[in-house]
């Protein structure tokens, strides 16, 4: 934790973190492990999320990898019970998991569309839902939705769909901030633009190549950036932040 920020207020919180197998959600929990939360990693790649709680764990840190579908109901209420059961309580809910594909509007079927959605858009409803009685019932709550610049402004390389769950997901933010925040829980977006990860990587060489232009700083993003942004917004410092969307671009979105 050495040269960043640290929330010591943090230690011992119990943190959901979906997607958390690799990338940006692998940032994201090993982030909030340094700060001594007890960490529920989900995913459906078993192996990998089950790597990144052996990292945790073996740093001294607290984590189990749970297999959960997001976008199946039945997954998220047997996920939420079997991380109270272990932890007792659930105190901060990171919604990272996302599908992210680059079919062309015109190219898009039905399946593909709905695919996206039950997992950018219902998983994090789902997840929402199911965790909120036990946040309310402490009184205190950090609920995150990951979400990025397309949902603000379109889609620049990746597929409507990607965009519209997106959009869908800053305004479930504000529903969510409005409903539970007389409760002690705080619900807020982080809308990132390109930043290091597998799922960038699938743009191609040549995007890859072309893309740090688009940006004012002159490159892509770090996992680490987006972690220590989350990482705030779960700390006392942030508990008069309700219902905002905080961008994480380098200036390739001004609003």
């Amino acid at each position: 934790m050495s040269g960043t920020q640290s929330y010591p207020e943090l230690g011992g919180r119990v943190a959901v973190v979906t997607g958390a197998a690799q990338g940006i959600g692998r940032a994201i929990a090993t982030r909030l492990a340094g700060e001594g939360c007890r960490l529920a990693l989900v995913d459906i790649q078993d192996e990998a999320c089950a790597d990144v709680a052996r990292e945790i764990v073996d740093r001294g840190g607290a984590a189990r990898a749970f297999h959960c579908d997001v976008a199946r109901e039945e997954h998220v209420k047997t996920t939420v019970a079997l991380v109270v059961e272990e932890w007792g309580d659930i105190d901060i809910l990171i919604n990272n998991a996302a599908v992210l594909t680059l079919t062309p509007f015109e190219d898009l079927t039905v399946d593909e569309w709905d695919g996206v959605m039950a997992v950018n858009l219902r998983g994090p409803f789902l997840l929402s839902q199911a965790v909120a009685p036990h946040m309310r019932k402490r009184g205190w709550g950090r609920i995150i939705q990951m979400s990025a610049d397309a949902g603000q402004a379109g889609a620049m390389f990746f597929g409507t769909h990607w965009s519209v769950s997106s959009a869908g997901l800053i305004n479930l933010t504000k529903c969510l901030a409005l409903r539970l925040a007389p409760h002690g829980i705080t619900v807020n977006a982080v809308a990132l633009s390109a930043i290091e990860s597998p799922q960038l990587h699938a743009l191609g060489p040549q995007v890859l190549k072309d893309l740090p232009k688009h940006f004012p700083v002159g490159r892509v993003g770090r996992p680490e950036e987006a972690a220590a942004v989350v990482a705030f917004l779960c700390s006392e410092g942030a508990g008069f932040i309700n219902g905002a969307t905080i961008d994480v671009n380098g200036g390739a979105l001004m609003r």
